[in-house]
């Protein structure tokens, strides 16, 4: 069971509007442009950092969520075609 406090921080926190310029401007950081690398299971798959942002993914989906992809090279052109 959670905590009083964690759930009014997780009701704030859905009360913001997480889009690429809210997390380019948060995490200014974070290469967003660059898709993260996941090994799963002895399989490399690669994930675009804002897709993880803002719908979360957990080992289990990969690879039937639509932002994971076999290549680096389908991860950046989805980065670009979705987020540039």
């Amino acid at each position: 069971m959670r905590d009083d406090a964690v759930d009014d921080l997780m009701e704030e926190l859905h009360k913001v509007p997480v889009d690429e310029r809210y997390l380019q401007e948060a995490f200014s950081a974070v290469p967003w442009d660059k898709p993260v690398s996941v090994l799963v299971a002895g399989s490399s798959w690669w994930v675009c950092r804002y897709c993880i942002a803002m719908h979360g993914l957990r080992a289990a989906e990969i690879p039937s969520v639509p932002y994971v992809f076999p290549s680096e090279l389908g991860a950046r052109r989805h980065i670009e075609l979705e987020h540039g």
